[in-house]
């Protein structure tokens, strides 16, 4: 993705990547720039790098953002839940491989998340990959390792829905993912932020800065809707009953 600030734009809405929005926010101090979300990728525009590294002064003037559940800097009670929706699928679950990206700068995720109250019992090994072509090894290892679940980090970005869910089902690893198109292709449970919410949120936003409101009086808003997909088909797959109580708070069940 190539970015340029010498553009005379009104306003920047660079997305989930909060690496490209930290570039922007550092080169541009004046540029009313939005997050939609502050997802960690880890992956920065080689142009930008330099800049993504220093620490901007605080508060930015003109940025605002709509963050997502899976917020940096403290145990993602997104993980959390996740963790625990895979508890009650599999009833007898202990070991859990979580995959996530070798390049993302906050490698605390994990630590935080194996110490979190609601995720000690379960046993958490990480499997970092730095790109997607790198999934199917790293997939041949978790079966190695004889975990029965996969969680999938949100800092993934660059991953294929279909591709994730194949190997998921040739390894026979119930995966679970925060977007719901990933339950649509086949994995077995998402939950995350609804997105599309988000984004017209976002709409929200852009309209009342076009209009004049300056970004830094506008709120940091956390998304109120979050969606939990069960793919029935994918269970029959792997052999599993997903249990009613869980069923009954599923948002959308695919069969």
């Amino acid at each position: 993705m190539a970015l340029s600030c010498r553009c005379r734009m009104a306003l920047v809405a660079p997305g989930c990547n909060s690496s490209a929005s930290r570039a922007l926010e550092v080169r541009s101090r004046l540029l009313p720039c939005l997050r939609l979300t502050q997802r960690e990728t880890g992956r920065v525009p080689e142009r930008f790098r330099g800049a993504a590294k220093r620490k901007a002064p605080a508060p930015p003037q003109a940025l605002t953002a709509m963050a997502d559940a899976f917020a940096r800097r403290h145990a993602s009670p997104g993980s959390e839940q996740q963790l625990e929706f895979l508890s009650e699928a599999l009833p007898s679950l202990t070991r859990v491989a979580v995959l996530t990206n070798a390049n993302s700068p906050d490698r605390e995720d994990m630590k935080r998340l194996a110490t979190a109250p609601r995720t000690r019992r379960l046993e958490l090994t990480e499997f970092p990959i730095s790109g997607s072509d790198e999934l199917a090894a790293a997939f041949a290892s978790v079966s190695k390792a004889r975990v029965s679940a996969v969680l999938v980090s949100p800092t993934l970005w660059f991953i294929d829905s279909k591709q994730l869910a194949a190997l998921a089902l040739r390894h026979r690893l119930a995966t679970i993912h925060n977007l719901r198109q990933f339950a649509e292709a086949g994995v077995l449970i998402s939950y995350g932020a609804n997105f599309a919410e988000i984004h017209k949120r976002s709409a929200v936003f852009v309209d009342k800065i076009l209009k004049g409101a300056n970004p830094a009086d506008l709120p940091v808003e956390q998304p109120t809707k979050f969606d939990l997909v069960i793919n029935l088909k994918t269970a029959k797959a792997l052999g599993l009953t997903i249990p009613p109580s869980l069923l009954a708070r599923a948002d959308q069940v695919i069969e």
